[in-house]
């Protein structure tokens, strides 16, 4: 770890702690200069720091920047830190997470930016990624690594993952729009994007990247999707929020005991699911849309859905929009 790193490290441990100089350097083996100068540059790269005489240095509340500091103390396993990337700004964390997959990372690699200059969601939309107003996150997986038989599931342990997150944040139940739409109060507040390369020889996977989006402050949505789209808060949030956010999902993709097997896995995603029993749109990869009821979904995850003339239909692809 660098001088930086290991001085936010026990700044983050407690937020509430003044430390001072004079302390961080004897613990650290540093001078005070070297102290002054490493609090200095991580105030450049965003982190507040309050510093008084005869006190010390501490982070502020409302201090938001993500780094393998601030994720430690709200990790089950330190060790997941260290294969977290963080950047400034990417064009996208999907990006970025399948070069680290091509260039040999291992599984649980993750990638985490303040901003993103090419978001995108599924079918190719963009996602708005305005820098300190939303957690955006990929995470590199391997299918020999995972516990669930099906991988088609891995969209919806994500979402799944996004809610139980919001919970522990916020003390808010998000729900879920088939596919990978997370809701909170009928507006998106999430999207998810897994992509995979698979092994043309063997006909398997070799990896997965699954990305998260999750928007954390209303205020920075672009105006024409305030209608459709929320953040946690308007346009504040309370100090560390990301961090808690990106550990909550963290620890659920790093440690898989914490998944449930796959009826408690079927039964949490459907408990949380907004469209069944409700009349929907159904838009195809094609580009047609038709009217449908949502009546159920399968063994597989896959949305069931009724037609006018009584016939069902199961959904492989597209998407569904209903009047919530």
């Amino acid at each position: 770890m660098t001088t930086k790193q290991k001085i936010l490290t026990l700044l983050e441990a407690d937020r509430d702690l003044w430390l001072s100089g004079e302390a961080i350097a004897a613990q650290l083996g540093l001078s005070r200069a070297a102290v002054w100068k490493a609090v200095n540059a991580l105030t450049a790269e965003g982190h507040q720091i309050e510093a008084v005489t005869r006190r010390g240095y501490r982070l502020t509340p409302e201090s938001d920047v993500i780094s393998q500091a601030s994720l430690l103390p709200h990790l089950n396993d330190p060790a997941y830190a260290e294969n977290v990337h963080v950047y400034p700004a990417l064009d996208s964390t999907n990006t970025k997470a399948k070069e680290l997959a091509i260039a040999g990372h291992s599984h649980g690699t993750v990638v985490v930016a303040d901003a993103q200059t090419a978001g995108r969601g599924r079918l190719g939309r963009p996602f708005a990624s305005p820098a300190g107003a939303g957690l955006y996150i990929s995470f590199l997986l391997k299918p020999d690594r995972l516990p669930l038989r099906n991988v088609t599931w891995i969209t919806a342990v994500a979402a799944l993952a996004v809610c139980d997150a919001v919970k522990l944040v916020t003390g808010r139940d998000a729900q879920i729009k088939w596919v990978n739409d997370v809701l909170l109060d009928r507006k998106k507040i999430c999207g998810i994007l897994t992509e995979a390369m698979t092994d043309l020889e063997g006909g398997g996977l070799d990896w997965l990247v699954v990305g998260i989006g999750i928007n954390i402050l209303s205020c920075a949505l672009p105006d024409d999707l305030r209608s459709v789209a929320a953040g946690l808060y308007e346009d504040t949030a309370p100090g560390g929020t990301r961090s808690r956010l990106a550990a909550s999902l963290i620890n659920t993709f790093l440690a898989p005991r914490l998944w449930p097997d796959s009826r408690e896995l079927y039964a949490a995603y459907k408990a949380r699911q907004v469209v069944l029993g409700r009349e929907v749109t159904v838009h195809s990869l094609t580009g047609a849309s038709y009217a449908a009821r949502a009546v159920e979904l399968d063994a597989d995850g896959r949305l069931v859905v009724e037609l006018p003339d009584g016939r069902r239909e199961v959904l492989h692809s597209g998407e569904v929009s209903v009047r919530l």
